[in-house]
């Protein structure tokens, strides 16, 4: 999991957070090839509000994040196929007009009553 707005903020998370998976979707051939493995990359990418938390001690610092933004995320990669990346209407709302190239398609999700 990566979260992008957290803790620097940044009015084009969402952009950013498709380019790098972009990126490492581009560059999973690369690698697999260079290592002899079969590597594959899928990203679910969801907008909305999380809740932040530190755990540990004040030496160690760990976060967690939890929230439906976080769940309807891992829900979204779980339906990618390998080189896919599906964003919730959110996300494809704040990405939309920076990247033509993509296309608004709906799913249903566990655990999430309306489309997505």
């Amino acid at each position: 999991m990566a979260l992008f707005n957290i803790p620097i903020q940044c009015s084009d998370h969402s952009a950013n957070a498709l380019a790098v998976t972009n990126d490492l979707t581009k560059i999973m051939p690369e690698l697999s090839e260079k290592h002899g493995l079969k590597l594959e990359f899928s990203a679910g990418l969801a907008f909305g509000a999380v809740r932040v938390g530190k755990l540990g001690s004040n030496d160690i610092k760990d976060f967690t994040v939890i929230g439906d933004a976080v769940n309807r995320a891992s829900r979204l990669q779980a339906q990618a196929s390998p080189g896919e990346i599906v964003l919730d209407t959110g996300a494809f709302q704040q990405v939309e007009s920076i990247f033509p190239q993509i296309f608004p398609e709906e799913m249903n999700l566990k655990g999430f009553p309306a489309t997505v």
